[in-house]
């Protein structure tokens, strides 16, 4: 998920990677 939207809009990617590396539980990231 976000893989081809990191390609097509950068800004989205930087607002993932913020978003992922303010989550420190696995099951905030749905993986649980």
């Amino acid at each position: 998920d976000g893989g081809l939207v990191m390609k097509r809009d950068p800004t989205e990617y930087i607002r993932r990677m913020r978003f992922h590396r303010a989550i420190r539980s696995p099951s905030e990231y749905g993986l649980t």
